[in-house]
């Protein structure tokens, strides 16, 4: 059977506890009265009431969020425990051996000064990062703390806590000396503080009025400390019904478990009421399986489906199940599936685009290539044309020509093409063309006009690369000297030098009748500082081109 509300208002339950912590404290001064004549029960209310702290701590470790709080929380109960042990080693173990009967009474103030401190250390703490350890000005409250520890402990010597009229320690002879009350303002102070800082961090809240609780019961367990300091406190049989250390314990552990019930200081109490009223599907089962809580609207156990998968996680005692949602996400995932073919398809068809869009501009690219390449040896194919046609000349005189012709196309043709992507061939961001691509082209151009019966030489220094306007202006020079003598032409000499950022190439050779129009001539070397020298003696000519422009030799 699935425990409902009934279940869930057990004892353990936070609205329950406090009740539960009152009947054991008056429980406790039952015992303290009815077996104080039975020396072997003499300290029962102690050992209950140290059995109730250690139940409490057990009890916060369940249901405490926050580990740093929850460490100080353990030691507080740790120290009370320690406090009780002194009280049963005062009135029962030490009984006979005054010495360490006096030393375990002021050995009580251990825990009494300490355990205030630690809980506005808790306060302190609470809401603050983990990272964020706790200021130096508050950790210095340890030095006053144990000042006090070392003065209580020293008494014997100075008697500034305690002093005996009759020199020694007996029951009811002692009288509290200035320092006592030094201790007493300390925890008193620390208290108020605590309870200050706990006030303030839980300014937010809207039930503002449950915060005084935990003043009033401050307030009411100083009241009763000092009733007790008076030899107040309520007698049965001529017995108190409570000593210092169950007076003490009952306000300290009363005054947490009131913090801890209106929120001050957080806790997960009540979280199954909450559970219960939750719209998550979910279930707590125990180890066995059977199920201990359901949230609302939930029938039975979890059943997964296609739309639903049921989530499991391990806790103490148990597991708890829920069950998620997965239509919304098969909803979207098959969107994303949907969109994912649509975008796959459409970059089919984009790359199909692109890459026709890039054939076509290969083709246009390659068309003006060979347009630009077909206006600049325009007038070379004209003059093989009009060689061809033309009658009554020599065939082989033909050939040279013709030869010559064709060598020049082909290699300031291959210049063109080295050259892409440049838009104008005279522009000097058009390119680099290396240097030994112009030597090839004029030795090959010589090596026809050498078949032609002439005596040629090539002679050429250098490397590196040229601007490519440089190089197809020396080229086409060249050319314009050869086609302009070939036909008087008995010998030719070529010298080509690139040094640092001057190329010079000089022409030797005899030719009849040579001239050189500088408006006919082909190429242009003035933009390249281009500087031209004829020296004509009969038949035997020297030309020298300079140019000496933005060459990068390697």
């Amino acid at each position: 059977m699935i425990r409902e509300r009934k279940s869930m208002e057990k004892i353990t339950d936070s609205s329950h506890a406090f009740l539960f912590f009152t009947m054991v404290f008056v429980l406790c001064g039952a015992v303290h009265v009815f077996l104080a004549d039975l020396h072997f029960l003499r300290c029962s209310s102690q050992l209950l009431f140290g059995a109730l702290t250690i139940g409490y701590t057990f009890y916060l470790f369940k249901h405490m969020t926050d580990k740093r709080i929850m460490g100080i929380m353990i030691l507080i109960s740790r120290l009370m425990v320690l406090y009780f042990m002194l009280q049963i080693g005062k009135y029962m173990l030490f009984l006979g051996f005054p010495v360490m009967q006096r030393y375990a009474w002021y050995g009580y103030f251990i825990p009494m000064i300490l355990i205030p401190l630690l809980i506005f250390f808790l306060a302190l703490s609470l809401y603050r990062p983990e990272e964020e350890p706790l200021e130096k000005k508050w950790k210095a409250l340890l030095i006053p703390a144990f000042i006090m520890i070392l003065v209580t402990l020293t008494n014997d010597f100075h008697c500034m806590v305690f002093s005996f009229p009759y020199g020694k320690l007996v029951y009811f002879s002692y009288i509290r000396s200035w320092f006592y009350w030094v201790i007493f303002a300390w925890c008193v102070l620390l208290a108020l503080a605590s309870f200050l800082v706990l006030f303030k961090k839980c300014s937010s809240r809207k039930d503002g009025f449950k915060r005084w609780y935990p003043l009033i019961f401050e307030l009411s367990g100083i009241l009763i400390l000092i009733l007790y300091m008076l030899d107040l406190i309520p007698k049965f049989r001529g017995i108190r019904l409570w000593d210092i250390g169950e007076l003490f314990g009952f306000v300290v552990l009363g005054f947490l478990d009131i913090c801890c019930k209106v929120g001050m200081i957080p806790t997960n109490v009540g979280y199954d009421l909450i559970f219960a009223e939750s719209d998550l599907p979910a279930v707590i089962s125990d180890t066995e399986g059977n199920l201990i809580y359901k949230s609302k609207n939930v029938t039975g156990q979890l059943k997964a489906d296609e739309d639903t998968r049921i989530m499991t996680h391990a806790i103490r005692g148990g597991s708890v199940s829920w069950a998620v949602d997965l239509s919304e996400m098969h909803k979207i995932r098959r969107q994303i599936d949907e969109t994912t073919y649509q975008i796959r398809h459409r970059n089919e068809y984009l790359i199909n685009e692109n890459r026709l869009k890039q054939e076509q501009s290969e083709l246009e690219m390659r068309n003006n290539v060979y347009d630009r390449i077909t206006s600049i040896v325009k007038p070379q194919l004209d003059v093989i044309e009009g060689i061809l046609d033309a009658e009554g000349e020599e065939f082989d005189s033909k050939l040279t020509k013709v030869a010559v012709l064709n060598a020049y196309i082909k290699r300031r043709s291959n210049m063109e093409l080295i050259n892409l992507p440049g838009d104008a061939v005279h522009d000097k961001s058009s390119g680099m063309i290396p240097f030994r691509e112009l030597t090839t082209a004029i030795t090959e151009s010589a090596e026809y006009i050498r078949l032609g019966g002439y005596d040629v030489a090539v002679s050429f220094n250098g490397d590196g690369n040229l601007p490519a306007g440089m190089v197809t202006s020396t080229y086409e020079f060249f050319e314009y000297i050869v086609e302009t003598c070939l036909d008087t032409l008995s010998g030719l000499a070529v010298f080509i030098r690139l040094k640092d950022e001057s190329l010079n190439m000089r022409m030797m050779f005899q030719a009849y009748d040579f001239t050189y129009d500088q408006c006919a001539a082909y190429g242009n070397p003035e933009q390249w500082n281009g500087r031209v020298q004829i020296t004509k003696e009969k038949n035997d000519v020297v030309v020298s081109l300079t140019m000496d422009r933005e060459v990068s030799a390697s």
